[in-house]
């Protein structure tokens, strides 16, 4: 029997990049001390007023079959939050309603991308975009994100990865690992380039809401200049605490949502109308989920930063701007990441995730996750000092 060749594509990035997360988790229950530093999992729990909206559709019996494009309620909904900022034109025809972010990458990358293809995209970057590129055939050009740079890309950088077989742009912002958030000038500056050189923008903008204090959101898309060939991608999983429940949507120019429905279609003929219900309550009204979260992650990563001062010569925290991680650059350290985050888990019980699961060029780093309640985000940092202490011998 014969396969496709996207099964030899895919064959070692799936969850091996989770390697450490999963050895963790095997240990759970000989550890009562284990800490789980690892995925981004919100540890706030999601708001009962959502969760009741769920559980009463569900009780009218909105859990038929819907359509391809996505429930009008929901859509009604993203109209009314992006003509906010992207202007009153915004229509239903703009939308496509997914289960995430992740099937709307997938979706963009099979319906923009080929064979032969290039895809350019930050170093580090999450651990599945490189998957969702070369499940279409396409492959992916990597950018250097560094500190020096407050890991945002540099338009000279990415016009040096531009050749003829390039395709898009994946733009992650805020950006998963680094926490970093592109200015005004940044974001525009890259919507320039796809222009210039006629390439897609795919923007995976899930920590939209997750900015911290002094910063600010900014996305191509409320440039009308920019939305023929730019693409939206968000979900209500971080944000409102609920990455179970799989509801996002992908935003484009109508042009772009109806090349692309026949394969959403394909893929699911729709989304499920009680989640859909959910999903357009949560976003008329105010998310106190996100605000808390924003404050909460903030604070531990203060806190971690303080804790880790003694510590500065092997660790040296990585401040996020927002979003739910925090990079450790560990370049001083006489190991590398996997080694580091193995011995870490074993010696302290404390799991944090190799930079490497996030780029070839990320090894100088570990993440370290804050959805984890204070006082365990405290403790693990009092273990980390405790571990780096050997390599003082």
């Amino acid at each position: 029997m014969r396969f496709n060749d996207i099964t030899k594509r895919l064959a070692h990035l799936g969850s091996d990049r989770w390697r450490i997360h999963f050895d963790a988790l095997s240990y759970q229950d000989q550890w009562d001390d284990l800490i789980l530093l690892t995925i981004g999992e919100p540890d706030i729990a999601a708001q009962q007023d959502i969760l009741d909206i769920c559980k009463k559709a569900i009780d009218n019996g909105r859990y038929g079959y819907s359509n391809g494009r996505g429930e009008s309620a929901m859509i009604d909904a993203l109209v009314k939050k992006y003509q906010k900022t992207c202007g009153h034109h915004i229509n239903h025809n703009y939308f496509l309603c997914l289960p995430g972010t992740q099937t709307g990458l997938f979706l963009s990358m099979l319906g923009l991308t080929k064979s032969g293809d290039e895809v350019i995209l930050s170093d580090p970057s999450y651990a599945t975009y490189e998957s969702c590129i070369y499940a279409s055939g396409a492959k992916p050009v990597y950018v250097t994100c560094d500190k020096e740079h407050n890991f945002i890309m540099q338009a000279n950088d990415i016009i040096d990865g531009i050749t003829e077989n390039s395709r898009a742009i994946l733009l992650n912002n805020p950006h998963n690992p680094t926490g970093a958030v592109y200015k005004h000038h940044d974001v525009h500056a890259i919507a320039d380039i796809c222009r210039q050189y006629q390439l897609w923008l795919i923007c995976d903008e899930v920590y939209a809401d997750m900015i911290y204090d002094n910063h600010t959101f900014v996305s191509p898309f409320e440039d009308r200049n920019n939305q023929n060939f730019t693409i939206i991608l968000s979900s209500l999983s971080k944000s409102f605490a609920i990455p179970g429940f799989r509801s996002g949507w992908l935003l484009a120019s109508p042009t772009v949502t109806e090349k692309l429905l026949p394969i959403s279609e394909a893929m699911l003929f729709g989304s499920q109308p009680f989640i859909a219900d959910m999903a357009a309550y949560a976003l008329c009204h105010d998310n106190v989920t996100a605000n808390k979260m924003r404050q909460d992650y903030q604070s531990r990563a203060q806190i971690a930063a303080n804790i880790l001062q003694s510590s500065y010569h092997y660790i040296t925290p990585m401040m996020p701007k927002s979003g739910m991680f925090m990079l450790l650059d560990i370049s001083n350290c006489p190991k590398n990441d996997m080694e580091f985050c193995l011995d870490l888990l074993h010696q302290q019980h404390v799991a944090l995730m190799p930079g490497s699961a996030f780029g070839n060029n990320s090894q100088h780093y570990v993440r370290l996750s804050l959805t984890n309640p204070t006082e365990n985000i405290i403790a693990a940092c009092h273990r980390l000092n405790d571990y780096i202490t050997i390599f003082d011998g």
